[in-house]
Order: C-alpha cells, then structure tokens, then sequence
C-alpha cells in the first residue's frame, strides 16, 4: 500500500469547491485544466469582485521572506560540516600527542576556511538583496 495517495483531478476540483486547500500540481497540468481547477476565464480573467473574494479568502499572492540571518549565525554556521568535524577531531587527538605545532595548524585551517566561506556567504546575500531591489514590483496581468 503506498503511503501517499495522489487525488483524481475530480477530488482536486472538489476540495477546491468545498474550500479545501487543493493539493494541486499546477505546473505538471495542461491549461485546460488549470483554468478549470481555479474556475476563471482565460480570455477575461477574473472579475473584480471574483479578484477581491480570492484575495479576502487566500491572502496576498506574495512570497514570505525570512528575516536576515545574524551574522554571527553566518559565520558560525561555516564550521558545521563533517570535514570541518573530522578536522577538529584531528587536531583536538593532536594536541592529546602534544603535536602543538600540527594541532595549530589544523586550526588556522578551519579558521581561514570558515573566514573565507563567512565572507563568500556575505557577499552573496548582500548581491542577492542588491538584485532584489532592482526587480520590478509591479506587473501588469490579466485577471
């Protein structure tokens, strides 16, 4: 027995009729069904009372942004990986030999390797705010 049951294109339609939240896959169906899975025109669209009634019941139709990450979390974040463990433990068994000078050096490592994915990270987030600020806000669709 599967565990995930796929619904028929008819219970799809049915859930969204009876305001069940639809489990559809819009994008693998054809535009046909689209159209009449969401009940709207194609040639007219939605009417402004239709457009205000979805918009009442469903919300805005936008993307929900996560807060910006601290940078501290950032950075600390380069070091959770299992590489980077395997290195600490290598250093830490090391020092247990009193290897200081490899110990050191593994450190220095993992230290220059987490400032340079830090700053890498950084960089990245801050251009993908810069592309962001230069996307259009507004579209003009039909309804």
């Amino acid at each position: 027995m599967p565990m995930f049951k796929r619904r028929s294109k008819k219970e799809e339609i049915d859930a969204y009729l009876e305001d069940e939240e639809p489990e559809a896959d819009y994008h693998a169906m054809d535009t046909g069904e689209v159209i009449n899975v969401i009940d709207t025109d194609p040639q007219r669209g939605l009417t402004d009372y239709e457009a205000q009634c979805r918009i009442e019941e469903h919300g805005l139709n936008v993307l929900i942004e996560k807060g910006k990450t601290p940078l501290f979390i950032l950075f600390l974040k380069q070091f959770v990986d299992v590489l980077i463990g395997l290195l600490f433990i290598a250093a830490i068994v090391s020092m247990i030999f009193e290897d200081w000078i490899d110990a050191i050096v593994i450190f220095a490592i993992v230290l220059i390797n987490g400032i340079i994915g830090f700053v890498q990270e950084y960089q990245a987030e801050r251009s993908l705010e810069a592309l962001k600020q230069m996307v259009s806000k507004e579209v003009r669709i039909i309804r």
